[in-house]
């Protein structure tokens, strides 16, 4: 299994990642760098090396 990632070149990478539990809010994954920036819209709309223009948005509060 794997995940999209915004690389620092701002294009799109795929990072493996593994399973590590699932509930009903969500997955937990291992796998991942220190720091990633996880495409979580749009993921199915894109390849690896292809540029992308990230927007983000702060988790509510």
């Amino acid at each position: 299994m794997g995940v999209r990632i915004v690389r620092e070149d701002q294009t799109a990478g795929s990072v493996a990642v593994e399973l590590l539990r699932d509930e009903a809010d969500g997955i937990w994954v291992g796998g991942l760098p220190d720091k990633a920036d996880v495409i979580i819209m749009g993921q199915d709309f894109v390849v690896s090396g292809v540029a992308v223009a990230a927007t983000y948005r702060e988790a509510a509060q």
